[in-house]
């Protein structure tokens, strides 16, 4: 009897472990607010994915022909205070060149404007918005 109250609750403790599927984001466009331009599609300069895992890691990779650069780190989902957007803030593990943060350190944010768009916004040191849309793929 105590092994099966045992495998219960393990089993029922270890199904939530939270390591389910990623959620996955990838780059659709860039808008620069500065000469009102559009870059989307095959006319991006590089691929970037963002991988959101229900663990609080986060992996971001960009693809720039056969380069490939990845940077690491875990995140928290928010509400941002003034417009109540929903926002992923990622800690990065160290610096990287695909680290897209105005005010330098490693960190960035990622605020959810639609359930099919999230943005990373460049406007406070007037660079561009990355937009990113759901994309299916797995990160490994």
């Amino acid at each position: 009897m105590l092994i099966c109250l045992f495998g219960l609750l393990f089993f029922s403790c270890g199904s939530d472990d939270g390591n389910g599927p990623a959620e996955v984001w990838r780059l659709t466009a860039i808008y620069s607010h500065q000469t009102n331009t559009l870059e989307q599609g095959p006319d991006l300069s590089f691929q970037e994915v963002l991988y959101f895992s229900p663990n609080g890691t986060f992996i971001k990779r960009r693809f720039v022909g056969a380069e490939r650069f990845e940077a690491r780190g875990r995140y928290t989902k928010e509400v941002r205070d003034g417009d109540g957007l929903q926002v992923y803030r990622v800690e990065y593990e160290q610096d990287s060149p695909i680290v897209f943060n105005c005010f330098g350190g490693f960190s960035e944010s990622f605020a959810v404007k639609s359930p099919g768009l999230v943005q990373s916004d460049g406007i406070p040191c007037d660079g561009p918005e990355y937009r990113y849309e759901p994309d299916g793929i797995n990160p490994e």
